[in-house]
């Protein structure tokens, strides 16, 4: 099994203990408010899947991923994961917050490290080649508040699913079941559509010299008009029982 990215593949999960001392402390915490693209980056942070970032970056890390797109230790690194808030006073360095969704619901907390300016058209080029605010993602950016704030997170267990369409979405546990069918050589494809013909040969093809396929849609928010993750799930499901 290859080395996670960065070394480690993190847990922010809190265990039954943690999480329902948060939850008895969690009125007298200051709160930040969480908004939904942010909270998927926050649920990503607390499976492993952006191992090995333990929270959302700081200064440093996102002045680098930015122009040279790894973190400053040299990890690759193309996208900052940001926490975002409209007023530099929503937060105190120092300080653990609650987070909260857009309805009131408590999703974990942080240990503010650090509250620092978004470099909104610097992030947009730099990442997206473009300030044009129809791109989406320098729309979001732009949309989003433009303080950010860095720290270590931890995530109750129920702000997370069980599963994802019916199947197992935790990077540990994946990469448990490929240890499980010994897997040595595996090829991954990653979509937000049903196949296409193309994409239906490049996976046999890739799969005469590969042990095995992770298929790895992706879910919640896409592009406006993509058929809903349940539809196209079942679409995998039927090309891998059938071809």
């Amino acid at each position: 099994m290859i080395t996670p990215l960065g070394g480690t593949l993190l847990n922010r999960v809190l265990d039954d203990g943690a999480a329902a001392d948060l939850k008895a402390a969690a009125s007298d915490l200051p709160a930040i408010t969480v908004n939904p693209a942010e909270v998927w980056d926050l649920k990503l942070i607390a499976i492993g899947g952006y191992s090995p970032l333990p929270g959302f970056l700081n200064e440093h890390d996102y002045a680098s991923v930015i122009e040279r797109g790894r973190l400053t230790d040299g990890t690759p690194w193309t996208v900052p994961i940001t926490l975002s808030v409209a007023d530099k006073d929503s937060a105190k360095d120092g300080a653990k917050h609650a987070l909260k969704d857009e309805a009131g619901n408590l999703l974990g907390s942080i240990q503010v490290q650090q509250v620092f300016a978004r470099r909104f058209e610097h992030e947009a080029k730099g990442v997206f080649q473009t300030d044009d605010e129809a791109h989406p993602g320098v729309a979001r950016i732009k949309g989003a508040g433009q303080w950010l704030v860095a720290g270590e997170v931890s995530v109750l267990p129920e702000a997370l699913p069980a599963d994802e369409q019916g199947m197992e979405y935790r990077p540990a546990a994946i990469r448990t079941e490929i240890e499980k069918r010994s897997w040595n050589n595996v090829v991954a494809f990653q979509t937000r559509n049903p196949m296409h013909r193309a994409h239906q040969h490049l996976i046999r093809v890739a799969m005469e010299t590969a042990d095995g396929l992770l298929i790895h849609p992706l879910v919640g928010e896409t592009k406006q008009g993509d058929i809903p993750a349940d539809v196209r799930t079942e679409c995998y499901k039927t090309l891998i029982d059938k071809y």
